[in-house]
């Protein structure tokens, strides 16, 4: 609680600041922006978006303003209004990868996989050790099926992030969406190595012993998911399985 009020004392002083600006130079496209932006971490996003379009109407071409604007309107769910701001931040400097990646995001937002897809994929060619970008995009390959795909970004994550026991939690369930299961399992235990703790991880693992018919195994992961989780209607879940593993 101390630190948000201190963070909100600090917002504050930074808009009186950026209005004294303003009033000084009603003309200062960077002032609004900067006020805007105070106003967007505030939590104050319509106010925000006042001031990004001041900001924009004085400078038509202040690519940073669309990009932020973009992103305030998507968070408001007005997704085909924050993509447009995306193109036009593109058509300002198109060698941008953030700009593409939150387009790519929003582009998902609507179910449109394959547009979103391209953009993460010029992302990537613009900023090849994306590792964010590249979890996203697998998770996008994931949803939609395309397990392969999802296996080949997760690899590509693991690489650029060893410790990221997350990416191979993934992967070893896209292995074993494939039947790969032994595969997956050693993914989960690599995941379980790097973060002991991770519970999701045991219940996957549990579950991928249960399609080997490792029962034994599978209770001894159920029963450690039950343990770490807090999730008290997945705990009910999984004491079913362990029920009809234990008959």
């Amino acid at each position: 609680m101390h630190a948000k009020k201190v963070g909100d004392q600090y917002l504050k002083k930074a808009i009186h600041e950026f209005d004294a600006a303003i009033h000084l130079n009603p003309e200062n496209a960077n002032a609004y922006y900067e006020m805007g932006l105070s106003y967007y971490i505030w939590g104050q996003t319509e106010r925000s978006i006042k001031d990004f379009n001041v900001a924009i109407r004085l400078n038509p071409k202040y690519t940073e303003a669309y990009f932020v604007r973009g992103i305030v309107y998507c968070e408001l769910n007005q997704v085909k209004r924050g993509i447009q701001d995306y193109d036009e931040a593109i058509r300002l400097n198109p060698k941008d990868a953030a700009v593409y990646f939150y387009r790519g995001n929003a582009y998902c937002d609507l179910v449109q996989f394959r547009r979103g897809i391209q953009d993460y994929d010029e992302a990537i060619r613009l900023k090849p050790e994306s590792a964010g970008v590249y979890t996203t995009r697998g998770n996008i390959y994931h949803l939609i099926g395309q397990y392969e795909l999802s296996i080949k970004d997760f690899t590509e994550v693991i690489r650029l992030k060893p410790e990221d026991y997350g990416a191979y939690s993934t992967r070893g369930k896209a292995y074993c969406k494939l039947g790969q299961v032994k595969r997956g399992i050693q993914d989960y235990d690599e995941a379980i190595r790097l973060n002991p703790k991770f519970a999701k991880a045991y219940r996957k693992r549990g579950t991928a012993n249960v399609s080997l018919d490792n029962k034994a195994e599978a209770i001894i992961d159920f029963k450690k998911f039950i343990n770490l989780t807090d999730d008290r209607w997945a705990k009910l879940e999984v004491r079913l399985i362990i029920k009809e593993l234990s008959k």
